[in-house]
Order: structure tokens, then sequence, then C-alpha cells
């Protein structure tokens, strides 16, 4: 009787045992492109659903090649998110041949604000006039669809949006769990608020001061915290700057218009050491991917705050 029992038990231990891996196999697995994206679906996410992350983050999304890997990652996915062809331009094709569950592409699901021409995050930065003196690129249209500046991640007026899309996309991939995910909605827009708070009482005695930044991808975190950019050394890290702008360049920066310039830790220009010869410029590592974080509570709210004491430190 005794071992009959414990075979019953047995039974019993391994049958939850596979009931457990079966659950942890059904997890739904969303993909999503760049690191700062799955900052912010893991936070809402918590464990109920599986965040995976196409590109390592010491990648700069404009200049990626899919590999057979990437493929692979993206056959097993229930949902992709992504930005959109003005970003991520090596999914573009992709996606419409190769059919995760879905597609999210941000772009798309945020065009209400994108086209919002009253808010900052709707403007394309170049058009702004009363920030006229920050921005004398030439004309050039780089990721700037109808829609203006595809770095959307580094709004924190958009990032609620954002979360808003992942919690909808929990939602519908586990119906069960729709309450906790707008519970997790709300602790990150509360982490959000106090970040931006902070952020801004720090950022604004050096408002005023002048910086380049290695590529134009921070129109938006600029607009938002009024920062004074004067230039970028490359508009699209794909191409080097011509002759023209180097020279741009080196005037604003011989005519004290710019106190620092701030680099990425994906992107290092060969000719920086040409432009700031001779010249007591400082220079600070500013990380738009947020490579050094940890996904989890809070995460993207320390990435938005990263970037704030970065340009803080470089301008104090």
């Amino acid at each position: 009787m005794r071992t009959l029992i414990n075979k019953c038990l047995l039974s019993l231990i391994l049958l939850s045992g596979a009931m457990q891996q079966v659950v942890a196999d059904t997890q739904p697995r969303v993909l999503v492109s760049i690191k700062p994206l799955q900052l912010i679906f893991s936070e809402i996410a918590g464990d109920a659903v599986q965040v995976d992350l196409l590109l390592n983050p010491g990648v700069s999304p404009h200049i990626y090649q899919l590999k057979p890997s990437d493929m692979a990652k993206l056959s097993k996915a229930d949902a992709l998110v992504w930005v959109g062809p003005g970003m991520e331009t090596f999914l573009a094709k992709v996606v419409t041949s190769l059919k995760p569950k879905r597609s999210v592409q941000l772009q798309h699901e945020l065009s209400a604000f994108l086209s919002d021409a009253n808010g900052h995050s709707g403007r394309d930065h170049d058009h702004d006039h009363d920030h006229g003196a920050h921005h004398h690129h030439d004309g050039h249209h780089h990721n700037h669809d109808a829609h203006g500046d595809a770095h959307l991640w580094l709004s924190p007026e958009l990032a609620p949006e954002i979360a808003k899309v992942a919690a909808q996309l929990f939602s519908e991939l586990r119906p069960e769990q729709a309450q906790q995910f707008q519970q997790r909605l709300a602790e990150f827009n509360k982490s959000l608020r106090t970040a931006d708070q902070s952020n801004r009482d720090l950022l604004q005695p050096v408002g005023e001061k002048g910086f380049l930044v290695t590529h134009d991808a921070y129109g938006r975190f600029v607009g938002h915290y009024e920062l004074n950019q004067v230039g970028a050394l490359t508009i699209t890290p794909e191409r080097s700057p011509g002759a023209r702008h180097l020279t741009q360049l080196r005037t604003v920066l011989e005519s004290s218009q710019a106190h620092c310039v701030l680099l990425e830790p994906q992107i290092q220009p060969r000719y920086l050491n040409s432009l700031t010869e001779g010249l007591n410029i400082r220079q600070e590592i500013l990380d738009p991917l947020g490579v050094e974080i940890e996904p989890g509570p809070g995460s993207y709210a320390q990435f938005l705050t990263n970037l704030a004491e970065a340009i803080h430190r470089c301008l104090r």
C-alpha cells in the first residue's frame, strides 16, 4: 500500500513539475528592438510576459544588419515591438516577410501624439523657431518622417504613451492579468514623474549653456528640458560629417558657444581629436540606449536620470 501511495505522490510531484514547465513555455514572448523599449516594457510586464531584446545595446540601431540568430528570435516571438522604419531600417523589410504573431510599430501607435502640433513631442525640432539658434544644420531630414524625430524613447512626454501601448499589448496576450498591468503602468508613471521633476531641477541652472551631441538624437529630450544644444557632430551615425560641417563645428567650439561634447558608447568619431585639439572642451558619455541599466522597476526613470546627470556633469 505504502509503495502505491509513494508512487502516486511521485507522479503528482512529476506532474506539477511538468505543469510549471508548461506555464513557463506558454508565457508570451514579446521581442523589442532596442534596450530602452525593453526597460519600459519589462516594467509593465512584471513576470507575466517575457520581454526579449533583439539588439545588443552596444550597437547603434541605425547601422545594424540582421543575423540568422535574430531571425530565429523573431520567429519565436508572439509580438515584435519596434519604433518604425525611420529608426530600425533593418526591420522594415523583414517585418512584412517574417511575421511574428503581430508587429507593433510605435510610430504608428503614437501617431496621434506625434502629429499633435502643439506639444513639444509632435514638433520636428528643426522647425522649432524659438530655439532657432540651437539647430544650424544643413537642412537635413534624416529620421524625420511625417512625425518628426524617431528617437521616441528619449521623450519623457512620450514614455507614458509607450508604457500604455505595453499594457494594452500585454492585456491582449494575458487578459487574466490586465489588472496587474494597469497597476504597474500607474507605478511606472509615478516613478517617471518623480524622475522628471528632479531632472528639471538639476538641468534648469545649466539650461543656457551650449553643447554638442554625437548624433542628432536628442531633440525630444533637449526640447522637453529646454536645453541649449548648438549642434551635432553627425546627423546620422552611418555617415561621417563633411568638411564643411566640421569647419562649422570647430567655429562653434572656438567661439565658446559649446562648453562640452556629449559622446556615445555606440559611436566613436575618429575626427573628434582634431575637432577639439587645443581647446579646453569637456567630454562626457551620454548613453541613448541604456547599456548599463538592468531592466526592473524604476529602470526607465533611472535611464532618463542618467542622461540628465551626464548633461549636468558636462555643463556645470
